[in-house]
């Protein structure tokens, strides 16, 4: 099959029958489905929102099995640690599920793993009522661009807002429930944190812990985020 993105999937349509490979038809897997991007092939992740069918697998989006609507808030991304000053900071969040989800009762706090306490608690109500089916709410330094369909909170500070780890932690708790709804610890565990008004210690640990070498870097632009988008496996 010939393989013109270089991701060893071939393109279904365009194959030889013959013993060996030739200079255009190298792979001996015909299962690409977009033999022009190498990012599109079987056994990738599905991008629930880019509109393209990413593992080949028949299945778009919503309508692809890693997709499937979630049942809570999630923490989708978190840039704690930026090129040089960290003035691009941000906390991402997702709502996955199919109805709106009210803000009313819901705080971000972010956790100091030396302490094992927060040591900065929004309140989300203030980005507005409710976040809607597939939208996101951005906790962000003002140098942040949102899209205008989005909701965002602007951090006081101009940097340095979110702690660089080893470890540190970002919690998103319902107040009224006293319940923690989803949470990141990075760079390492951290399995008991205090977060001002609320009766813990809470876990911010969900299954496997990342390994420390998992981390946001002050030496090339990236962030940690879920793959798939805004799927939450629990672990």
């Amino acid at each position: 099959y010939a393989d013109v993105d270089g991701d060893t999937y071939g393109d279904p349509a365009d194959f030889i029958v013959q013993c060996a490979p030739d200079a255009t038809h190298t792979v001996a897997i015909g299962l690409d489905c977009d033999d022009t991007d190498l990012d599109v092939h079987p056994g990738v992740s599905e991008d629930c929102s880019d509109g393209i069918d990413n593992d080949c697998d028949g299945d778009t989006d919503a309508a692809d099995s890693e997709c499937t609507a979630g049942t809570h808030l999630v923490i989708n991304e978190v840039d704690y640690d930026n090129v040089g000053t960290d003035n691009a900071e941000f906390v991402e969040i997702f709502n996955p599920t199919s109805s709106a989800v009210a803000l009313t009762n819901l705080r971000l706090a972010l956790v100091n793993g030396s302490t094992s306490l927060s040591y900065l608690v929004v309140d989300l109500s203030t980005a507005g009522a409710s976040l809607a089916p597939g939208q996101y709410l951005v906790v962000r330094a003002t140098t942040v661009v949102v899209p205008g369909s989005e909701l965002s909170i602007t951090f006081a500070a101009a940097n340095d807002n979110v702690q660089n780890g080893a470890p540190d932690g970002v919690a998103l708790l319902d107040i009224a429930t006293n319940t923690l709804i989803d949470a990141l610890s990075y760079e390492g565990s951290m399995t008991a944190v205090t977060i001002t008004g609320f009766v813990g210690p809470f876990n911010l640990g969900e299954g496997t812990v990342l390994p420390i070498t998992v981390a946001d870097s002050n030496a090339v632009l990236g962030s940690l985020a879920r793959v798939p988008n805004g799927v939450d496996s629990d672990n």
